[in-house]
């Protein structure tokens, strides 16, 4: 059964990312937080298969609960949920090991489709944030013209970016999805950017 930490501090908002939780995932069992020190608490005595978390927190910033989570429970998968679709908050979340980033002010249906990419293994990513991230390596690319990215996993990054699911890139791409999961996984989470 999946069970999830939410991390959010604006009441509003939190009722509004369990909704969406709930109707991806309706066997689920939810526990809210509000500050970093009662998510804390609660991955003490919990074990989460998911954590949604903001980052502008009253008592500091969820990138530190993210950076915990990845040296305790690497398996367990981190989202940031957050209104800053800017570089300046992308890449450190990246960077701290957020497997995902999606914004509060997707439509419902189209964060409720990118967290349910998650059960597959897919990182969560709104189509604006992977957009962002192709553009930061199209600029890293143009500033070093050495980089790590073969020119399959480029071209799995930009279908990605223009929102195909995996499905539909390993489809056009011939690969087979396990592939452009990896992908995908390897690119986007675990390198450093």
């Amino acid at each position: 059964m999946q069970k999830a930490l939410i991390l959010e501090d604006n009441p509003e908002a939190l009722a509004w990312i369990e909704r969406r939780f709930k109707n991806v995932f309706p066997d689920a069992s939810i526990v809210p937080a509000i500050t970093i020190q009662q998510a804390q608490n609660s991955l003490s005595q919990h074990t989460f298969n998911m954590a949604l978390i903001d980052l502008q927190l009253p008592d500091g910033s969820g990138l530190d609960v993210i950076k915990q989570i990845n040296q305790t429970d690497p398996t367990l998968t981190c989202i940031v949920i957050t209104i800053y679709d800017d570089d300046a908050h992308l890449l450190p979340a990246l960077q701290a090991g957020a497997h995902g980033y999606l914004l509060k002010d997707m439509p419902s249906e189209q964060f409720e489709s990118r967290l349910k990419l998650t059960a597959s293994g897919e990182p969560a990513l709104s189509p604006t944030i992977a957009r962002k991230i192709i553009k930061h390596f199209e600029r890293s690319h143009l500033s070093q013209p050495t980089h790590n990215l073969t020119n399959r996993e480029q071209e799995v990054l930009i279908f990605i970016a223009k929102g195909l699911t995996s499905k539909e890139v390993a489809s056009l791409l011939e690969i087979s999805n396990y592939t452009v999961k990896e992908y995908i996984k390897r690119d986007l989470c675990t390198r450093t950017i």
